[in-house]
């Protein structure tokens, strides 16, 4: 839940919401962790009605490295950290492509 994230946490919570906000008009997007992280590691593209430049991109990556996490939304435990080394390992099995 968000009252479990620390303060890192939340900060990155808080942009990949307002990015599924601006988006899709919805707090979070089912699957924007994922679609986040791919434009992450492939570069600037339109998700959405925005545009996720290359400005965005690095302040993704620069609040993941601080919270040493990803967000993903769980529906029992909703926004969720999950420790980067096991979000890789998540994200892999969900698109080995």
């Amino acid at each position: 839940m968000y009252n479990d994230l620390n303060e890192p946490q939340k900060e990155l919570c808080d942009l990949m919401s307002s990015i599924s906000e601006e988006a899709w008009c919805a707090g979070w997007m089912e699957g924007l962790e994922y679609a986040l992280w791919h434009i992450v590691n492939h570069g600037p593209a339109q998700y959405g009605r925005r545009l996720i430049s290359e400005e965005i991109i690095q302040q993704l990556k620069k609040l993941s490295q601080n919270a040493q996490s990803w967000i993903i939304f769980d529906d029992l435990t909703e926004e969720t950290a999950v420790p980067i080394l096991e979000w890789h390992q998540m994200f892999q099995l969900a698109n080995p492509n």
